[in-house]
């Protein structure tokens, strides 16, 4: 049943996975974590899924909240659908549900996120994941920059998305994560979840901020199984206290991807962002090199644009990381209008940072 929520971006009514009606198609504008729990759902509730949207009762749109970038995504797809397939129930999913400091089209629903803990992804076509809105021209199966390094937005789009976590439950200051993702908790390791990563490969686990436990047992269900794996999403202060499995995996050729978002190289602009700045500059200076020489693919997320900070650091990341992310730092105002015309400037503008947009 629909209930109402309050968070710090007002209230509204939102509902759940058990007010959908009929068959839902699902279509996700968002990150892989999201995906992955749409698909868990749809991996569930086979009988209930519709992989064309003209053939549902219900269209959700997974969405994100990220940048005031990726909300005007989320709400173009949306808009793009209703337009497509009137008479449909149309609802927003994911984080922008969580949203209510912006309007949704009228008619439009909110839904909580749509989940299916330890249900085995074993297809992942019946929920659609659309190519990353930053890159122009993406396809799927497109060539890699250099051997073992995958093009821009290709980052994980072929790993199996084994879930192990929801949440987080640090407080950085540009972060909206505590309000848009419920409760944090963890996926208890167990026979089914191993037999999933035993099934698919190359797989990576998903968690919105994984644990040193969970990185540590993850890692020793690696080594003891000879497989290899990745990991998305691991705070620097997780890789630096779990260094020595992670080393073991490497050295092994078993660490496939390992993603650490350092989100900034300039200790004041992590100090502002409430980031752990010695942890940070320790795992750039001594873990990273150390994972690199053993030829584990290693990747990163910042922050551009952060508050008038420059950004002459960002050469540094990409010369040390192999894959790097970037976001414009966003006030957290929605304002459309501004929006595009910040997409105009960074999207459609070939924005580089380090330079002045």
């Amino acid at each position: 049943m629909p209930a109402q929520l309050k968070n710090r971006f007002g209230e509204g009514t939102i509902h759940d996975a058990a007010d959908l009606e009929g068959r839902a198609y699902f279509h996700c504008a968002a990150c892989m974590s999201l995906f992955a729990e749409a698909a868990s759902w749809a991996n569930a509730h086979p009988g209930r899924i519709c992989t064309d949207p003209a053939f549902a009762h219900d269209v959700v749109v997974v969405s994100c909240q990220v940048t005031d970038l990726a909300i005007l995504n989320d709400l173009r797809h949306l808009e793009a659908l209703m337009a497509a397939h009137p008479g449909r129930r149309f609802f927003v999913g994911g984080c922008l549900a969580y949203r209510f400091d912006v309007p949704l089209p009228d008619g439009c629903l909110r839904i909580r996120h749509v989940r299916e803990d330890y249900a085995p992804i074993e297809a992942r076509s019946i929920v659609y994941w659309a190519p990353p809105w930053w890159v122009r021209g993406f396809v799927e199966a497109g060539p890699e920059v250099l051997p073992g390094r995958p093009r821009e937005g290709g980052l994980f789009r072929d790993h199996h998305p084994l879930r192990i976590g929801v949440g987080c439950k640090k407080r950085c200051t540009y972060c909206t994560i505590n309000a848009t993702r419920d409760a944090a908790y963890e996926l208890d390791l167990n026979s089914h979840l191993v037999a999933e990563f035993k099934a698919h490969s190359p797989a990576v686990v998903i968690a919105d901020s994984p644990t040193v436990r969970q990185v540590d047992e993850w890692a020793l269900v690696a080594l003891a199984t000879g497989k290899r794996i990745s990991f998305r999403n691991v705070e620097p202060t997780v890789a630096n206290a779990c260094f020595g499995r992670l080393h073991d995996l490497a050295r092994n050729g078993l660490l496939d991807v390992l993603h650490v978002p350092i989100q900034s190289l300039d200790p004041a602009v992590l100090r502002d962002m409430g980031r752990p700045v010695e942890e940070t500059l320790r795992f750039v200076d001594s873990v990273r090199p150390e994972l690199r020489v053993l030829k584990t693919l290693l990747a990163t997320n910042v922050i551009v644009l952060y508050k008038g900070f420059p950004d002459d650091w960002y050469p540094e990341v990409k010369r040390l990381f192999d894959y790097v992310s970037w976001n414009p730092f966003w006030d957290g105002v929605w304002d459309r209008a501004r929006a595009e015309a910040r997409w105009r400037l960074l999207i459609d503008g070939d924005y580089e940072p380090g330079h002045a947009p």
